[in-house]
């Protein structure tokens, strides 16, 4: 009998503590009552509108000084959107989510059209070309990669993914230091053909 009562009573607490969520979300218990689910946004990404654009101009002119001097280098402005998007829910170390972080901002800032479909990091360096229309470049210093250009790792486990900024990397964190992981290749993604 001890143990259906304390089951009843368990209940009861979970009960009172949806509906306690379900008001702090909602504002009222009528209307925590109609809304049952409650979502929490994932942390940096729900803050972000891909048409929330900061100073236009500047981020094409940052990547020319800072870009390759090879002919015919040109990275798709909307690049600049995915650094800000991936620095803006970066967290202060890794969480072992870089593939996804990346993946977001790409899709986020409209550089990617849908969420890419592999699991691991290192799977990067075959879909982002295939499937998405971006470059490899012949760097193999991950310091002298141009700003806004993805960077692949290898070696054992997922490997590792992120993008260059202009104060070093960010992926699901930001670290002035690449990862010390193998190399696999650098990729930019071209400017769009403006079509007449």
């Amino acid at each position: 009998m001890g143990s259906r009562f304390d089951c009843i009573l368990l209940m009861r607490k979970a009960l009172c503590f949806i509906v306690f969520c379900g008001v702090l979300a909602n504002g009222t218990p009528a209307q925590a009552s109609r809304n049952t689910t409650l979502r929490l946004p994932e942390p940096g990404f729900a803050s972000q509108s891909p048409e929330k654009k900061q100073k236009p101009g500047l981020f094409p002119l940052i990547l020319k000084q800072n870009s390759l001097s090879a002919p015919g280098l040109e990275i798709d402005e909307r690049m600049g959107d995915a650094i800000r998007i991936a620095e803006n829910a970066a967290r202060s170390r890794s969480i072992k989510r870089c593939w996804r972080y990346v993946k977001r901002a790409l899709q986020l800032s409209n550089v990617i059209a849908c969420y890419p479909r592999t699991r691991l990091a290192k799977q990067a360096a075959v879909e982002l070309p295939q499937r998405y229309g971006f470059k490899q470049i012949p760097v193999e210093n991950p310091f002298e990669a141009p700003v806004g250009a993805v960077l692949v790792y290898g070696g054992r486990g997922a490997g590792h993914v992120e993008i260059r900024t202009e104060s070093g990397f960010v992926s699901d964190f930001s670290s002035p230091d690449p990862s010390p992981r193998p190399l696999i290749g650098v990729f930019i993604k071209p400017p769009q053909k403006s079509e007449l």
